[in-house]
C-alpha cells in the first residue's frame, strides 16, 4: 500500500475503515463450519493499520426467526458468532452497530451479538443496554495520538421487544457527544448510517447532518447503508466519506460489489489529517468475498469515485491502484528512512 505523504518527525497513527460487513448465505454457512476465510485475500491489508474499523450490518446468533418477522419488507441478516471471531484474527479493533438490522432478532439477538464480540475482544459503537452506553465512544491511544470514535444511525427496521438502544443521528445528542468527545482526544471519527440504498450522491439531509458532525469537533466521517460507494467531500479542511458500499455482503449487482478499503494517517494538532487514500475492492461475484482490484476492475473503482465526488470539493492523485484525496494537509513527500 502506498503510505501517504509522510510528515518528519510526526507520530501518526493509521487507521483502516471498510464499508458493510455480514456473513451472508454461502458465506455464513462456509464460516460457521469453519471452511471459509472470507477476508483471505485482503487480510494482510487489514492487519497492517494500527486500528481496524468496520460497520457490522447483521446480528451474530443462532437463535429462530423470531415472530413476528417484520411488519415490512426489510430483509433480516442473520451471521454466524463464528463472524466475531474471523473479524478478531484479521484486525478488526472496533465495529459499528449502529445500523438498521441491528434488531434483527430483536434484542436477545442483540445481545448475542455484543457478548460474541466481546468474547473475541472486538469493540463496539453505537448500541449498547442503555442509551449511555449506545453513546460511548470507543477510545485508544496509539503512538502517542488519542482517537476517539462514535456511531450513529438513521432508525432500524424492527422495535427491539426488549430493552435495547441504538444511538440514533436525530436531536442533539449526537452533537452533544462529539462535543464531549473532542475534548477528550486527538481525533475524533464519526460513523453513520444514512442516506438511500443505491443512490450515487448523498441528499440534502445527508450532507447538512454531515456538516453539523464537522461542525460539532468531528475530524472525519465516514458512513454506512447506501450499499454502494458515494460522494466524498472536504469541508471546513475535514474529509467527509459518504458511504464505502458493501465490503462482505453476499450475492450483489456489480456497482454493489464494488468498494474501497479508506486508509487514513493520522496525527495530532490542529489539522490532524495527514493522508486519506481509497484502495479499490470488487468482491468475488461467486465467493462473495472481497478482494483487492487490480487493473481495468480497479480503475473503474477509481473512475467512479472521482465522478460521483464532483462538485463535492474533492481533487485526486494516483497511486498505483489507489486513490489519494487531496486536500489542506497534503504537502510534499520527505524520505521515510
Amino acid at each position: 500500500m502506498w503510505p501517504g505523504w509522510v510528515h518528519s518527525a510526526d507520530p501518526q497513527v493509521h487507521v483502516v475503515a471498510v464499508g458493510d460487513v455480514a456473513f451472508r448465505r454461502q458465506v455464513g454457512k462456509a464460516v460457521a463450519v469453519g471452511e471459509l476465510d472470507p477476508f483471505a485475500q485482503v487480510k494482510s491489508t487489514l492487519v497492517d493499520a494500527d486500528v481496524t474499523f468496520g460497520n457490522l450490518e447483521t446480528v451474530l446468533t443462532v437463535r429462530p426467526l423470531p415472530e413476528p418477522k417484520t411488519s415490512r419488507s426489510y430483509p433480516i441478516i442473520p451471521s454466524p458468532p463464528q463472524g466475531a471471531r474471523l473479524l478478531a484474527e484479521v484486525g478488526f479493533d472496533v465495529v459499528s452497530v449502529a445500523n438498521n438490522h441491528v434488531f434483527d432478532f430483536f434484542a436477545p439477538g442483540f445481545f448475542d451479538t455484543l457478548a460474541h464480540l466481546a468474547k473475541a475482544k472486538v469493540a463496539t459503537i453505537g448500541g449498547g443496554a442503555t442509551p449511555q452506553q449506545a453513546f460511548t465512544p470507543y477510545i485508544v491511544e496509539v503512538n502517542g495520538v488519542r482517537l476517539g470514535f462514535l456511531a450513529f444511525a438513521s432508525g432500524v427496521n424492527r422495535a427491539p421487544h426488549g430493552v435495547a438502544y441504538v444511538a440514533k443521528r436525530w436531536g442533539d445528542a449526537p452533537l452533544r457527544a462529539i462535543r464531549a468527545l473532542r475534548l477528550q482526544v486527538d481525533v475524533v471519527l464519526v460513523s453513520v448510517h444514512f442516506g438511500v440504498e443505491g443512490e450515487p450522491k448523498p441528499g440534502p439531509k445527508q450532507t447538512h447532518f454531515a456538516h453539523a458532525v464537522i461542525d460539532a469537533g468531528a475530524d472525519v466521517l465516514i458512513g454506512h447503508h447506501p450499499h454502494v460507494l458515494q460522494s466524498v467531500e472536504i469541508y471546513r479542511e475535514r474529509p467527509i466519506v459518504y458511504s464505502l458500499g458493501n465490503f462482505l455482503f453476499g450475492k450483489q449487482s456489480k456497482v454493489r460489489r464494488q468498494s474501497a478499503i479508506l486508509h487514513l494517517r493520522l496525527g495530532s494538532g490542529k489539522q490532524p489529517i495527514r493522508s486519506v487514500s481509497f484502495q479499490p475492492v470488487l468482491a468475488d461475484p461467486e465467493r462473495e468475498i472481497p478482494l483487492l482490484a487490480e487493473g481495468e476492475e480497479a480503475r473503474l473503482i477509481r473512475e467512479r469515485l472521482r465522478n460521483v465526488s464532483r462538485g463535492f470539493a474533492a481533487s485526486w492523485t494516483e497511486h498505483g491502484e489507489e486513490l489519494e484525496l487531496l486536500g489542506p494537509w497534503t504537502m510534499p513527500a520527505v524520505s521515510a528512512r
